[in-house]
């Protein structure tokens, strides 16, 4: 949340915050880092909002119906059998 949300949202009063706004901000998170940090990020956005409403300050969720958007191909790096067997794993 520190690095992903807060830098951007952190002194954004949340009535100003929109989907539009939100969505815009997931997206180009999806282009530069995996699934699980944009699925996080996502979470923690609903999260807190969520606690808003639940607290009062706020009637709707705008990051209810956020998309998950297309994240880049996770590495999938991995030992080759010679590779384990010259390293003695």
């Amino acid at each position: 949340m520190d690095s992903h949300i807060l830098p951007k949202f952190g002194e954004t009063r949340l009535r100003d915050l929109t989907r539009f706004e939100l969505q815009s901000h997931l997206n180009p998170l999806a282009k530069k880092y995996s699934k699980l940090v944009v699925q996080k990020a996502r979470t923690w956005l609903k999260a807190a909002i969520e606690e808003a409403i639940d607290q009062n300050f706020l009637l709707k969720n705008p990051a209810r119906k956020l998309e998950m958007p297309v994240t880049r191909k996770s590495c999938k790096r991995y030992l080759s059998r010679d590779s384990k067997d010259r390293l003695g794993v």
